[in-house]
């Protein structure tokens, strides 16, 4: 099991880690990293738009990256009907094979 949280460069090993003001997350979400920095700490639960406004992203912007790092590259997208047969394709594979 990979750990994907670090606070100020440091592997998270709980999920109630502290955190204070100052601090940076860094999370590997898929092939991307999003870095923020804690710029207040929140007193109440609340919407996403005011959550925004407690922290600073730091994350590199996309542009930055090397397209041809496998790590960034997109897993590519196969036509429909392409790659392998389906429970129905197969069992109409079946069918024209038991005919005789």
């Amino acid at each position: 099991k990979t750990k994907k949280v670090r606070v100020n460069n440091l592997v998270v090993s709980k999920p109630s880690a502290l955190v204070n003001i100052g601090d940076v997350l860094t999370f590997a979400k898929e092939q991307d990293i999003k870095i923020i920095e804690i710029k207040v700490i929140g007193s109440r639960r609340g919407p996403a738009s005011e959550a925004q406004t407690l922290y600073t992203d730091l994350s590199p912007d996309p542009i930055y990256l090397d397209p041809l790092d496998p790590r960034y590259a997109k897993t590519p997208k196969r036509p429909q009907g392409m790659g392998r047969p389906t429970k129905a394709d197969r069992r109409a594979m079946d069918k024209l094979r038991d005919t005789d």
